[in-house]
């Protein structure tokens, strides 16, 4: 069964909007033109979110899902161009009893329906008071999103080829494990006037009127609905769509900042944050960007989210929106999602994850620089990670090849790395490409500027190493038709 022939989708989008303002419902019918409309159309780049499978009908997993798609939202709300579609099945039904077995496949083909380069979906299963969720990440072969590519750059004489792919386009994130509590207990904020009901049914009882930009506490979730708490003490409904949903906590290191009395507004005082604060509003401001309230030494103020790094309940959503910003050239922003994805709790547990995400940290880090050569060496420790994390992928040695050329500027300990990049993996046609590139660009006359960079350009026994192994691994082109 294909999920577009089933299921509404609730949808978000950024781009010129505000994140306190995105978000729209629209169906789809069954039938023929079931796919027909496309979501987000204008949107440059796009995710979708699958409502998360709950084979024991707890309840969460509708809550899940739309946690994930709001949690991304705000990790993206500054990036103009992006947006994240979130799919769901219809008032009671679950995904479970719609697809069973094609849940998998029915993600991915609503996603390409979409002309989304991103499909996410997942599964919660409760044990006691635990909660595990397993997510899993499909990065679309039919979008160009899925070629990220990391190339030499910043001197005008350096040749095209000499650049890397990660290729790797299928992701199972390790299980999180977490409560309810952990889940939902945390701040959010109405995006305009709401009515708090009763129940968590949109015809329920109207139990109080909120105003826009309120900051509450939410005490738990019921199929998308939030529970939270209002007045002295009372408890009402909130559905997800008509809030912002912040990170619980953010953190920083020895980051001097002055409090503000309101997003952007006149200063309180100067302090310095050291650690992990809990959030307790969030606001985005169009020309001023994402400001969170903290409560810092005694004080109680805003500060603009630049200055510290969230901390979602989702490793998943770092990893997402690091490579959002890695599709933008936005590689600051790359290095620090990809860098909270590898200090997350229990990212060694899928070591396949844990090597990409170390791979495109190691990128943008490279690419943070106005030319690569002004890098850090340190770098490197980055794509090392990535090859103990996963030794049998090609890709890792390819990337950290072309980091020994770029930073290093050294070639024999390249070469070894595209030998054994070769050796797993002979039909990859990265370590040819480079291997012919720097054969044809050291034999060139003593103008080109490769030939300076690399510290032992002038070893005759390279030059044969490189002959050796372009006779060995030819580097044949091919094209696919159309």
């Amino acid at each position: 069964m294909m999920l577009h022939l089933l299921i509404p989708l609730l949808l978000a989008w950024l781009g010129s909007i505000p994140c306190s303002h995105a978000g729209e419902i629209i169906g789809f019918q069954a039938g023929p033109k079931a796919g027909s409309q496309i979501a987000l159309a204008h949107v440059s780049r796009k995710a979708l979110v699958a409502e998360f499978l709950d084979p024991e009908d707890t309840g969460l997993g509708k809550s899940i899902s739309y946690l994930m798609w709001r949690a991304i939202l705000t990790a993206i709300s500054d990036q103009a161009g992006a947006g994240v579609i979130l799919a769901r099945a219809p008032g009671e039904e679950r995904i479970t009893d719609m697809l069973e077995k094609a849940y998998h496949n029915a993600a991915i083909d609503l996603a390409k329906t979409q002309k989304a380069g991103m499909a996410i979906w997942g599964a919660v299963s409760p044990a006691g008071d635990d909660l595990y969720i397993s997510t899993y990440l499909s990065l679309l072969p039919e979008s160009a999103d899925a070629n990220l590519t990391l190339r030499l750059f910043g001197e005008p004489s350096l040749p095209s080829g000499l650049q890397a792919d990660i290729s790797r386009t299928n992701f199972n994130f390790p299980p999180l494990e977490t409560t309810r509590a952990q889940l939902f207990d945390r701040r959010i904020v109405t995006r305009s006037s709401v009515k708090l009901h009763a129940k968590a049914e949109p015809g329920s009882q109207v139990v109080a009127n909120i105003p826009p930009n309120t900051a509450l506490d939410s005490i738990d979730m019921d199929k998308g609905w939030f529970r939270v708490r209002f007045g002295n003490g009372k408890v009402g409904y909130l559905d997800n769509s008509v809030v912002d949903v912040p990170p619980i906590t953010v953190e920083a290191t020895r980051v001097s900042a002055t409090l503000k009395t309101a997003p952007a507004g006149k200063s309180l005082r100067t302090v310095r944050l050291d650690g992990t604060y809990r959030v307790i509003d969030m606001r985005y401001l169009q020309k001023n960007g994402l400001w969170y309230e903290l409560a810092v030494e005694n004080s109680r103020g805003w500060i603009p989210a630049h200055l510290v790094r969230a901390r979602f309940s989702f490793p998943i959503v770092h990893f997402v929106a690091g490579l959002y910003r890695y599709q933008f050239n936005r590689y600051e922003d790359a290095r620090r999602e990809f860098s909270q994805y590898v200090s997350s709790p229990n990212a060694s547990a899928d070591n396949p994850s844990l090597a990409t995400a170390y791979q495109l940290l190691g990128a943008s880090t490279l690419l943070t620089k106005s030319t690569i050569f002004q890098t850090d060496p340190s770098v490197g420790e980055y794509f090392t990670k990535a090859v103990e994390a996963t030794p049998y992928d090609a890709t890792a040695y390819s990337l950290r090849a072309l980091y020994t050329l770029a930073v290093q500027r050294e070639t024999q300990g390249a070469l070894q790395d595209l030998k054994e990049a070769l050796t797993l993996d002979p039909t990859d046609k990265t370590p040819p490409r480079m291997i012919e590139t720097l054969r044809t660009e050291l034999k060139r006359p003593s103008g080109n500027m490769l030939k300076y960079l690399l510290s032992d350009s002038t070893n005759p026994a390279i030059l044969l190493e490189l002959d050796k192994l372009s006779a060995r691994y030819p580097l044949v082109e091919t094209r696919q038709s159309n």
